[in-house]
């Protein structure tokens, strides 16, 4: 077994780290949550929740550490230690299996100031950092139906702009506007405050001084959108076009899958009739296939394109596209 003095020197001077729920008095976490910051150190071997927040606690300077346990990618467990944020990405945008945890104490309490253009902190449970300009960021509370990610602009996509609001009810507008799954807020606007409305949440950038918030993952097995847009699916199921009026939660593959999308080109053979499942087996099994396209509603039956890359990923309205894993091969 290391002792504190050993685990401490395993610390890098690069990235920070991940949590564990099963140890709640580290301090509150975000699960499928990659937060990019200020790295203050890097935990390389062991990567353990605890070894992370022993290391984050001793460090003053680190605020919160994020982990990544490699996952289906097959990398060694490590985590970062960061001291202030620049954006936080969620599991939409490929986190799964990383965790934010914020150091017990270190969180920025309700209405503190949380940051500004330069970087902000993570604030108590139940609250979020919210740009008022570029010197003022603001614990505030978060709305109860959307997920809200400071620094990050839901680019393009756009169903409506809805001018004068304030950030909750920039939340209340696209729940329950048709096919809105998301939306990004502006306060510090010339024109006033802005509140654009999604129908995709595809268009993930950093962009300092605004926030998005993206509706909250639907359960298994329920309807998740149409040909007009989709909401994401809970852990482990993904989106699944079977017509333009029918979108659906189902179980993920073994493949890493992507809806709305189409790897345009690189085909290696068409295979007919199968379910989006047995497409990604279907690569998996075929040599030289790393990727596919999978297309439900067809004249002909059911579509399998087999790739031989991904290169040529672009948007299509009723297709899903999956890469193997490397467990596969």
């Amino acid at each position: 077994m290391l002792s504190t003095a050993c685990i401490v020197g395993l610390v890098s001077s690069s990235v920070a780290a991940i949590v564990n729920a099963a140890d709640p008095s580290c301090g509150l976490q975000y699960s499928n949550m990659n937060t990019e910051g200020d790295v203050v150190g890097t935990v390389l071997y062991p990567a353990s929740p605890e070894v992370c927040c022993t290391n984050c606690t001793a460090n003053p300077d680190c605020q919160f550490f994020v982990t990544d346990d490699g996952g289906w990618r097959h990398i060694e467990p490590k985590c970062r230690l960061v001291s202030k944020a620049q954006t936080m990405v969620d599991y939409l945008r490929g986190s799964a299996g990383k965790n934010t945890v914020v150091i017990s104490g270190r969180e920025i309490p309700a209405w503190g100031k949380c940051g500004d253009q330069n970087g902000f902190k993570l604030c108590s449970q139940g609250f979020y950092c919210q740009p008022w300009d570029s010197n003022y960021f603001q614990c505030i509370q978060k709305p109860s139906k959307c997920d809200v990610y400071t620094n990050v602009d839901l680019y393009g996509n756009d169903l409506k702009r809805i001018q004068g609001i304030k950030p909750g009810e920039c939340c209340d507008e696209c729940d329950k506007t048709m096919g809105c799954l998301g939306y990004t807020y502006v306060n510090d606007d010339p024109r006033g405050t802005q509140c654009y409305l999604k129908n995709s949440v595809d268009g993930w950038v950093k962009k300092i001084g605004v926030h998005s918030g993206v509706m909250p993952y639907l359960p298994p097995w329920s309807k998740c959108g149409d040909s007009t847009g989709f909401r994401p699916c809970t852990d482990d199921f993904y989106c699944q076009p079977w017509d333009w009026s029918n979108y659906q939660c189902i179980k993920r593959p073994r493949c890493y899958v992507e809806t709305n999308i189409d790897y345009y080109g690189n085909d290696i053979k068409k295979v007919t009739g199968i379910g989006p499942g047995e497409c990604c087996e279907e690569c998996g099994k075929t040599p030289g296939c790393d990727s596919y396209t999978y297309v439900n509603d067809d004249p002909t039956g059911t579509q399998c394109y087999l790739k031989s890359s991904s290169a040529g990923r672009t948007k299509k309205i009723g297709a899903v596209s999956g890469y193997v894993t490397p467990g596969m091969k």
